[in-house]
């Protein structure tokens, strides 16, 4: 009778046992503990996302060292090309336009100024301008479009009469640093080269 009872007592705790391991294995597979298949693909699409957003940040950071040698040398080729060496050279330029469209340069002020960057000093102008009006308009559109790099800073109204005007203008220029040689004339080279052609002949 005792060894009856004993296996019905081991019997139940077998049996609860068997029990709880169903449940647990219903659970599992009603509620798994894994991470499901819609949430790894969720996760691997924001992955893909944030690589291509990470590649767009970078992208311009590519070949950096060549742009930052191609910058330099498009800098140098702006200096010699644009910019001149002497303030003499400036006023030799701006005096040279005013004759070409029949205005008249007076009063002229050059201010020489420091710049944040190393070895390039600006050239402040200011002048009185005189003359018709279609001719001093030629004038401001030629010191624009000149191959010295000018910007017209300001441009005052002092008198107009009978289609001539007189303006007060407000020019700068910068110089170009004295380790920047200039740009070889393209006149001089072409002589040159006729010249060689005639020796040969």
């Amino acid at each position: 009778m005792a060894d009856l009872n004993r296996m019905r007592k081991t019997f139940k705790v077998a049996a609860g046992v068997l029990g709880t391991i169903c449940a647990v294995a219903v659970l599992y597979l009603v509620m798994p503990l894994g991470r499901t298949n819609a949430e790894l693909d969720r996760d691997l699409a924001d992955a893909r996302n944030e690589f291509k957003q990470k590649d767009i940040q970078v992208r311009p950071l590519r070949g950096l060292p060549d742009k930052l040698v191609k910058t330099h040398e498009d800098i140098q080729k702006f200096y010699r090309e644009r910019l001149p060496a002497r303030q003499s050279a400036v006023s030799e330029e701006i005096g040279s336009l005013a004759n070409k469209n029949h205005v008249t340069l007076s009063d002229v002020h050059y201010e020489n100024q420091e710049t944040e960057i190393p070895d390039l000093r600006a050239v402040v102008l200011d002048t009185q301008l005189s003359g018709d009006y279609a001719n001093v308009a030629k004038f401001i559109n030629a010191v624009e479009r000149d191959k010295t790099f000018f910007i017209v800073d300001g441009i005052t109204l002092d008198e107009q009469k009978a289609g001539a005007v007189r303006l007060q203008l407000k020019l700068e220029t910068y110089l170009r640093p004295s380790n920047v040689e200039s740009a070889p004339e393209k006149s001089k080279e072409k002589s040159a080269g006729s010249g060689a052609g005639k020796t040969g002949d």
